[in-house]
Protein backbone atom coordinates (compact mmCIF):
# COMPACT_ATOMS: atom_id res chain seq x y z
CA UNK A 1 0.00 0.00 0.00
CA UNK A 2 1.33 3.33 -1.01
CA UNK A 3 2.27 5.42 1.69
CA UNK A 4 0.33 9.32 2.33
CA UNK A 5 2.18 12.03 1.57
CA UNK A 6 2.50 14.48 4.59
CA UNK A 7 0.62 17.65 4.97
CA UNK A 8 3.52 19.90 3.70
CA UNK A 9 4.99 17.33 1.52
CA UNK A 10 4.22 19.72 -2.44
CA UNK A 11 5.17 23.38 -0.32
CA UNK A 12 8.44 21.62 0.33
CA UNK A 13 9.01 19.79 -2.60
CA UNK A 14 7.81 23.16 -5.19
CA UNK A 15 9.17 26.45 -3.30
CA UNK A 16 8.74 28.16 -6.51
CA UNK A 17 4.64 27.06 -6.42
CA UNK A 18 3.26 29.20 -8.90
CA UNK A 19 -0.19 28.21 -6.85
CA UNK A 20 -1.65 26.71 -10.41
CA UNK A 21 -3.99 24.75 -8.90
CA UNK A 22 -2.89 21.86 -11.27
CA UNK A 23 -2.01 19.46 -8.16
CA UNK A 24 -5.70 19.99 -6.36
CA UNK A 25 -7.24 19.53 -9.70
CA UNK A 26 -5.59 15.79 -10.31
CA UNK A 27 -6.00 14.94 -6.91
CA UNK A 28 -7.87 11.50 -7.43
CA UNK A 29 -8.80 11.54 -3.53
CA UNK A 30 -9.62 15.17 -2.97
CA UNK A 31 -7.15 15.52 -0.57
CA UNK A 32 -5.36 18.98 -1.49
CA UNK A 33 -6.23 22.15 -0.27
CA UNK A 34 -4.99 26.04 -1.38
CA UNK A 35 -4.12 27.63 1.94
CA UNK A 36 -2.90 31.37 2.07
CA UNK A 37 0.37 31.38 3.57
CA UNK A 38 1.36 33.95 6.19
CA UNK A 39 2.66 36.33 2.99
CA UNK A 40 -0.74 36.14 1.85
CA UNK A 41 -0.13 33.42 -0.71
CA UNK A 42 -1.92 30.32 -1.96
CA UNK A 43 -0.02 27.00 -0.98
CA UNK A 44 -1.38 23.16 -1.52
CA UNK A 45 -1.59 21.37 1.57
CA UNK A 46 -2.55 17.68 1.94
CA UNK A 47 -5.15 15.65 3.86
CA UNK A 48 -2.73 12.79 5.01
CA UNK A 49 -6.11 11.02 6.34
CA UNK A 50 -7.35 10.77 2.74
CA UNK A 51 -4.41 11.42 0.89
CA UNK A 52 -3.74 7.30 -1.06
CA UNK A 53 0.05 8.53 -1.79
CA UNK A 54 -0.20 8.02 -5.96
CA UNK A 55 1.87 11.33 -6.53
CA UNK A 56 -0.45 12.49 -9.55
CA UNK A 57 -0.08 16.04 -7.90
CA UNK A 58 3.73 16.32 -7.88
CA UNK A 59 3.21 14.58 -11.50
CA UNK A 60 1.09 16.95 -12.96
CA UNK A 61 3.24 19.99 -11.56
CA UNK A 62 4.46 22.05 -14.44
CA UNK A 63 7.53 23.97 -12.04
CA UNK A 64 8.26 20.52 -10.32
CA UNK A 65 8.87 18.94 -12.96
CA UNK A 66 10.12 22.03 -15.27
CA UNK A 67 8.14 20.99 -18.53
CA UNK A 68 6.53 23.46 -21.13
CA UNK A 69 3.60 20.83 -22.04
CA UNK A 70 1.69 21.45 -24.79
CA UNK A 71 4.10 24.14 -26.37
CA UNK A 72 2.56 26.43 -29.47
CA UNK A 73 3.64 25.12 -32.38
CA UNK A 74 6.16 28.58 -32.90
CA UNK A 75 9.68 27.13 -32.29
CA UNK A 76 11.85 28.75 -29.81
CA UNK A 77 13.44 30.91 -32.52
CA UNK A 78 10.90 31.36 -34.28
CA UNK A 79 9.06 35.46 -33.49
CA UNK A 80 5.36 34.99 -32.78
CA UNK A 81 3.22 37.78 -35.30
CA UNK A 82 2.83 40.64 -33.40
CA UNK A 83 -0.14 43.38 -33.96
CA UNK A 84 -1.29 46.58 -32.19
CA UNK A 85 -4.88 46.94 -32.27
CA UNK A 86 -8.25 47.68 -30.37
CA UNK A 87 -12.30 46.54 -30.40
CA UNK A 88 -14.30 48.36 -32.38
CA UNK A 89 -16.69 48.47 -29.85
CA UNK A 90 -16.34 52.01 -28.22
CA UNK A 91 -18.30 50.88 -25.17
CA UNK A 92 -15.98 47.31 -24.75
CA UNK A 93 -12.86 49.20 -25.42
CA UNK A 94 -13.37 51.97 -22.38
CA UNK A 95 -14.32 49.11 -20.26
CA UNK A 96 -11.57 47.00 -21.12
CA UNK A 97 -7.73 47.53 -19.36
CA UNK A 98 -6.06 48.36 -22.46
CA UNK A 99 -8.26 47.56 -26.19
CA UNK A 100 -10.49 45.03 -25.65
CA UNK A 101 -9.11 42.20 -27.99
CA UNK A 102 -9.66 39.49 -25.61
CA UNK A 103 -13.87 40.61 -25.98
CA UNK A 104 -13.28 40.03 -29.53
CA UNK A 105 -12.21 36.68 -29.16
CA UNK A 106 -14.58 35.52 -25.71
CA UNK A 107 -17.49 36.45 -28.13
CA UNK A 108 -16.44 34.42 -31.20
CA UNK A 109 -16.34 31.43 -29.28
CA UNK A 110 -19.37 32.47 -27.43
CA UNK A 111 -21.21 32.30 -31.03
CA UNK A 112 -20.00 28.96 -31.37
CA UNK A 113 -21.90 27.49 -28.83
CA UNK A 114 -18.27 27.75 -26.23
CA UNK A 115 -17.59 28.60 -22.86
CA UNK A 116 -14.75 31.33 -21.80
CA UNK A 117 -13.24 30.79 -18.74
CA UNK A 118 -11.17 34.07 -16.98
CA UNK A 119 -11.19 35.78 -13.69
CA UNK A 120 -13.50 37.59 -11.89
CA UNK A 121 -14.11 39.87 -9.09
CA UNK A 122 -16.55 38.00 -6.92
CA UNK A 123 -18.64 38.88 -3.49
CA UNK A 124 -15.90 40.39 -0.71
CA UNK A 125 -13.71 41.68 -3.74
CA UNK A 126 -12.23 38.07 -4.00
CA UNK A 127 -10.97 37.19 -7.17
CA UNK A 128 -11.78 33.90 -8.81
CA UNK A 129 -12.14 31.66 -12.42
CA UNK A 130 -15.18 31.57 -13.74
CA UNK A 131 -16.56 29.83 -16.51
CA UNK A 132 -19.50 32.37 -19.00
CA UNK A 133 -21.41 30.78 -21.84
CA UNK A 134 -23.40 33.88 -22.32
CA UNK A 135 -22.34 37.26 -23.85
CA UNK A 136 -24.22 39.46 -21.32
CA UNK A 137 -21.60 37.52 -18.30
CA UNK A 138 -18.85 38.66 -20.13
CA UNK A 139 -18.12 41.91 -18.77
CA UNK A 140 -17.31 40.30 -15.78
CA UNK A 141 -14.24 38.43 -17.52
CA UNK A 142 -12.68 42.31 -18.45
CA UNK A 143 -10.84 44.39 -16.76
CA UNK A 144 -7.51 44.10 -15.00
CA UNK A 145 -7.59 42.36 -11.66
CA UNK A 146 -4.12 42.79 -9.99
CA UNK A 147 -4.44 39.71 -7.66
CA UNK A 148 -3.93 36.13 -8.21
CA UNK A 149 -7.47 34.53 -9.37
CA UNK A 150 -8.50 31.21 -7.26
CA UNK A 151 -8.40 28.33 -9.91
CA UNK A 152 -10.63 25.90 -7.69
CA UNK A 153 -11.93 23.44 -9.98
CA UNK A 154 -11.97 24.65 -13.25
CA UNK A 155 -9.55 23.14 -15.13
CA UNK A 156 -12.31 19.75 -14.14
CA UNK A 157 -14.82 22.01 -15.57
CA UNK A 158 -12.71 22.77 -18.39
CA UNK A 159 -11.70 18.99 -19.24
CA UNK A 160 -15.61 18.21 -19.32
CA UNK A 161 -16.77 20.44 -21.67
CA UNK A 162 -13.89 19.63 -24.16
CA UNK A 163 -15.29 16.19 -23.67
CA UNK A 164 -18.93 16.86 -23.93
CA UNK A 165 -17.46 18.99 -27.69
CA UNK A 166 -17.97 22.75 -26.31
CA UNK A 167 -15.49 24.49 -27.87
CA UNK A 168 -13.49 26.52 -24.68
CA UNK A 169 -10.96 29.69 -24.50
CA UNK A 170 -9.43 29.97 -21.43
CA UNK A 171 -7.37 32.76 -20.10
CA UNK A 172 -5.07 33.76 -17.05
CA UNK A 173 -1.73 34.31 -16.48
CA UNK A 174 1.15 32.30 -18.34
CA UNK A 175 1.31 29.46 -15.05
CA UNK A 176 -2.40 29.40 -15.13
CA UNK A 177 -1.88 28.22 -18.66
CA UNK A 178 0.51 26.53 -17.64
CA UNK A 179 -1.52 24.24 -15.11
CA UNK A 180 -3.92 23.79 -17.38
CA UNK A 181 -2.08 22.33 -20.13
CA UNK A 182 -0.09 19.99 -17.90
CA UNK A 183 -3.60 19.50 -16.11
CA UNK A 184 -4.78 17.66 -19.60
CA UNK A 185 -1.90 16.58 -20.49
CA UNK A 186 -1.97 17.88 -24.17
CA UNK A 187 -3.76 19.99 -26.76
CA UNK A 188 -7.40 20.02 -27.37
CA UNK A 189 -8.54 20.56 -30.60
CA UNK A 190 -11.27 22.35 -29.35
CA UNK A 191 -9.28 24.76 -26.62
CA UNK A 192 -8.44 28.22 -27.40
CA UNK A 193 -5.60 29.79 -24.78
CA UNK A 194 -4.87 33.16 -24.03
CA UNK A 195 -2.46 34.23 -21.53
CA UNK A 196 -1.37 37.75 -20.49
CA UNK A 197 1.34 39.94 -20.33
CA UNK A 198 2.13 39.27 -16.94
CA UNK A 199 4.37 41.54 -14.20
CA UNK A 200 3.76 39.11 -11.56
CA UNK A 201 0.92 38.62 -8.72
CA UNK A 202 1.03 40.73 -5.67
CA UNK A 203 0.31 39.49 -1.95
CA UNK A 204 -3.74 39.36 -0.98
CA UNK A 205 -2.04 40.88 2.45
CA UNK A 206 -1.23 43.76 0.57
CA UNK A 207 -4.70 44.33 -0.72
CA UNK A 208 -6.50 43.43 2.39
CA UNK A 209 -4.06 46.47 4.09
CA UNK A 210 -5.11 48.63 1.63
CA UNK A 211 -8.69 48.13 1.72
CA UNK A 212 -8.15 48.49 5.41
CA UNK A 213 -6.83 51.80 4.81
CA UNK A 214 -9.06 53.19 2.55
CA UNK A 215 -11.99 52.28 4.52
CA UNK A 216 -10.42 53.59 7.17
CA UNK A 217 -10.04 57.04 5.49
CA UNK A 218 -13.60 57.04 4.32
CA UNK A 219 -15.43 55.78 6.94
CA UNK A 220 -17.40 53.22 4.38
CA UNK A 221 -16.83 50.16 3.23
CA UNK A 222 -15.40 49.47 -0.69
CA UNK A 223 -18.13 47.80 -2.62
CA UNK A 224 -16.05 47.90 -6.41
CA UNK A 225 -12.90 48.40 -7.26
CA UNK A 226 -11.62 49.30 -10.69
CA UNK A 227 -7.59 48.45 -11.22
CA UNK A 228 -7.44 50.18 -14.32
CA UNK A 229 -10.01 53.15 -15.25
CA UNK A 230 -9.63 55.17 -18.01
CA UNK A 231 -11.14 58.29 -16.90
CA UNK A 232 -8.02 59.96 -17.10
CA UNK A 233 -6.72 57.98 -19.82
CA UNK A 234 -4.97 54.62 -20.87
CA UNK A 235 -1.43 55.75 -20.34
CA UNK A 236 -2.10 57.23 -16.94
CA UNK A 237 -4.98 55.12 -16.12
CA UNK A 238 -6.41 55.27 -12.68
CA UNK A 239 -7.50 53.27 -9.09
CA UNK A 240 -11.03 53.56 -8.72
CA UNK A 241 -12.55 52.70 -5.71
CA UNK A 242 -16.44 52.73 -4.94
CA UNK A 243 -17.19 53.02 -1.18
CA UNK A 244 -21.33 51.09 -0.05
CA UNK A 245 -22.31 55.00 1.05
CA UNK A 246 -21.61 56.60 -2.51
CA UNK A 247 -18.27 58.20 -2.26
CA UNK A 248 -15.53 57.42 -4.51
CA UNK A 249 -12.18 57.44 -4.55
CA UNK A 250 -9.69 58.00 -7.71
CA UNK A 251 -6.03 58.52 -8.15
CA UNK A 252 -3.75 57.83 -11.12
CA UNK A 253 -1.46 54.84 -10.65
CA UNK A 254 1.32 57.15 -10.14
CA UNK A 255 -0.22 58.29 -6.73
CA UNK A 256 -2.20 55.49 -5.37
CA UNK A 257 -0.06 53.36 -2.73
CA UNK A 258 -1.59 49.52 -4.41
CA UNK A 259 -0.32 50.21 -7.49
CA UNK A 260 3.06 51.41 -5.99
CA UNK A 261 3.56 48.63 -3.86
CA UNK A 262 2.87 46.68 -7.02
CA UNK A 263 5.08 48.51 -9.29
CA UNK A 264 7.47 48.76 -7.28
CA UNK A 265 7.64 44.91 -6.63
CA UNK A 266 7.83 44.90 -2.93
CA UNK A 267 4.90 42.11 -2.82
CA UNK A 268 4.97 39.40 -5.55
CA UNK A 269 4.61 35.93 -4.94
CA UNK A 270 8.02 34.86 -4.50
CA UNK A 271 7.75 32.39 -7.34
CA UNK A 272 7.39 35.42 -9.88
CA UNK A 273 10.96 36.51 -9.05
CA UNK A 274 12.24 33.36 -11.15
CA UNK A 275 9.00 32.70 -12.97
CA UNK A 276 9.92 29.73 -15.68
CA UNK A 277 6.63 30.31 -17.88
CA UNK A 278 8.02 33.53 -19.42
CA UNK A 279 10.05 30.78 -21.89
CA UNK A 280 9.66 30.87 -25.50
CA UNK A 281 7.69 29.39 -26.62
CA UNK A 282 4.68 30.61 -24.81
CA UNK A 283 2.57 27.85 -24.32
CA UNK A 284 -0.85 29.91 -24.82
CA UNK A 285 -1.71 30.47 -28.63
CA UNK A 286 -2.50 34.38 -28.37
CA UNK A 287 -1.05 36.57 -25.63
CA UNK A 288 -2.68 39.85 -24.68
CA UNK A 289 -1.23 42.69 -23.09
CA UNK A 290 -0.93 46.73 -22.82
CA UNK A 291 1.45 48.17 -26.14
CA UNK A 292 3.17 50.32 -24.41
CA UNK A 293 5.67 52.41 -26.33
CA UNK A 294 2.64 52.53 -29.02
CA UNK A 295 3.73 56.53 -29.53
CA UNK A 296 7.34 55.48 -30.95
CA UNK A 297 6.99 51.77 -32.21
CA UNK A 298 3.56 52.26 -34.21
CA UNK A 299 2.65 56.21 -33.97
CA UNK A 300 -0.46 55.84 -36.51
CA UNK A 301 -1.66 53.31 -33.85
CA UNK A 302 -1.33 55.60 -30.55
CA UNK A 303 -4.51 56.41 -29.37
CA UNK A 304 -5.69 57.27 -25.20
CA UNK A 305 -8.51 54.91 -24.68
CA UNK A 306 -6.45 51.67 -25.05
CA UNK A 307 -4.25 49.91 -27.68
CA UNK A 308 -3.59 46.09 -27.13
CA UNK A 309 -0.60 44.74 -28.05
CA UNK A 310 -1.47 41.16 -29.56
CA UNK A 311 1.06 37.96 -30.22
CA UNK A 312 0.24 35.32 -31.94
CA UNK A 313 1.82 32.01 -31.04
CA UNK A 314 -0.19 29.34 -33.25
CA UNK A 315 -2.22 28.52 -36.16
CA UNK A 316 -4.66 27.97 -33.77
CA UNK A 317 -3.95 31.73 -32.39
CA UNK A 318 -4.21 33.11 -35.93
CA UNK A 319 -7.69 31.61 -36.79
CA UNK A 320 -9.08 32.69 -33.91
CA UNK A 321 -7.76 36.13 -34.70
CA UNK A 322 -9.35 35.79 -38.79
CA UNK A 323 -12.84 34.89 -36.58
CA UNK A 324 -12.77 38.03 -34.49
CA UNK A 325 -11.58 39.95 -36.94
CA UNK A 326 -14.94 41.56 -38.00
CA UNK A 327 -15.05 43.36 -34.61
CA UNK A 328 -11.34 44.19 -34.41
CA UNK A 329 -8.61 46.67 -35.74
CA UNK A 330 -5.29 44.85 -36.26
CA UNK A 331 -2.06 46.27 -37.29
CA UNK A 332 1.02 43.88 -37.96
CA UNK A 333 4.20 45.64 -35.91
CA UNK A 334 7.81 44.65 -35.22
CA UNK A 335 8.10 41.92 -32.45
CA UNK A 336 10.96 43.16 -31.38
CA UNK A 337 10.37 46.80 -31.31
CA UNK A 338 6.76 46.10 -29.91
CA UNK A 339 8.31 44.22 -26.76
CA UNK A 340 11.03 46.36 -26.25
CA UNK A 341 8.46 48.04 -23.67
CA UNK A 342 6.99 45.29 -22.34
CA UNK A 343 9.96 43.66 -20.18
CA UNK A 344 7.58 41.49 -18.43
CA UNK A 345 7.14 39.17 -21.51
CA UNK A 346 10.19 37.65 -21.56
CA UNK A 347 12.17 38.90 -17.76
CA UNK A 348 10.38 37.79 -14.38
CA UNK A 349 10.44 40.74 -11.31
CA UNK A 350 13.73 42.06 -9.94
CA UNK A 351 13.85 40.81 -5.46
CA UNK A 352 14.06 44.02 -3.90
CA UNK A 353 16.66 43.70 -1.19
CA UNK A 354 14.54 45.01 1.05
CA UNK A 355 11.98 42.31 -0.24
CA UNK A 356 11.59 40.15 3.36
CA UNK A 357 11.09 43.66 5.60
CA UNK A 358 8.27 44.27 3.25
CA UNK A 359 6.76 40.92 3.89
CA UNK A 360 7.06 40.29 7.14
CA UNK A 361 5.48 43.82 7.59
CA UNK A 362 2.34 43.71 5.22
CA UNK A 363 2.03 39.90 7.87
CA UNK A 364 2.30 41.78 10.87
CA UNK A 365 0.36 45.10 10.24
CA UNK A 366 -0.77 47.53 10.76
CA UNK A 367 -2.10 48.43 8.01
CA UNK A 368 -2.12 52.23 8.31
CA UNK A 369 1.47 52.02 9.23
CA UNK A 370 2.42 50.10 6.21
CA UNK A 371 0.44 51.90 3.56
CA UNK A 372 1.78 54.82 4.51
CA UNK A 373 5.81 53.76 4.40
CA UNK A 374 4.79 52.34 0.72
CA UNK A 375 3.10 56.20 0.21
CA UNK A 376 6.44 57.42 0.92
CA UNK A 377 8.38 55.98 -0.95
CA UNK A 378 5.97 55.55 -4.11
CA UNK A 379 4.97 59.75 -3.51
CA UNK A 380 8.89 61.19 -2.99
CA UNK A 381 9.53 64.54 -2.93
CA UNK A 382 8.95 66.65 -6.73
CA UNK A 383 13.10 66.20 -7.13
CA UNK A 384 13.29 62.49 -6.81
CA UNK A 385 9.86 62.74 -9.24
CA UNK A 386 11.39 64.01 -11.58
CA UNK A 387 14.45 62.56 -11.87
CA UNK A 388 12.32 59.37 -11.59
CA UNK A 389 10.34 59.99 -15.11
CA UNK A 390 13.81 61.39 -16.85
CA UNK A 391 15.28 57.59 -15.77
CA UNK A 392 12.33 56.19 -17.03
CA UNK A 393 12.47 57.84 -20.27
CA UNK A 394 15.53 57.64 -20.63
CA UNK A 395 15.31 54.20 -20.39
CA UNK A 396 12.49 53.53 -22.44
CA UNK A 397 14.74 55.73 -25.65
CA UNK A 398 18.02 52.96 -24.81
CA UNK A 399 15.20 50.09 -24.80
CA UNK A 400 13.65 51.57 -28.46
CA UNK A 401 17.23 52.14 -29.75
CA UNK A 402 18.28 48.66 -29.29
CA UNK A 403 15.51 47.33 -30.66
CA UNK A 404 15.69 48.89 -34.09
CA UNK A 405 19.81 49.23 -34.20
Amino acid sequence: MRKALSQNFLIQSVPSCSGCSACLNSCPAHSIVMRENGGGFRYPHIDESSCIGCRKCIKVCPVFNGEMRGCSSTGADHEPAAYGGWNLDDEVRLASSSGGVFSALAMSVLEKGGAVYGASMEEELRVRHVRVDDAGQLFRLRGAKYRQSDIGTVYQSVRQDLKAGIPVLFSGVPCQIGGLLSFLGARHELLLTVDIICHGVPSDHLFEAYVKWQEANYGSRVRKVDFRNKNTGWKNYSLLLEFEEGRRYAAPFTRDPFMGGFLMDICLRPGCYACMFHKTPRQADITLGDFWGVQWVAPELDRDDGVSLVLEHSEKGREALRAAGGRLYLERVDFQKAIAQNPSYSHSANMPADYRKWAEGLERGPARRWMNRISRRWNPSFLMRLLRKVWRKWKAFIRTWKAKS
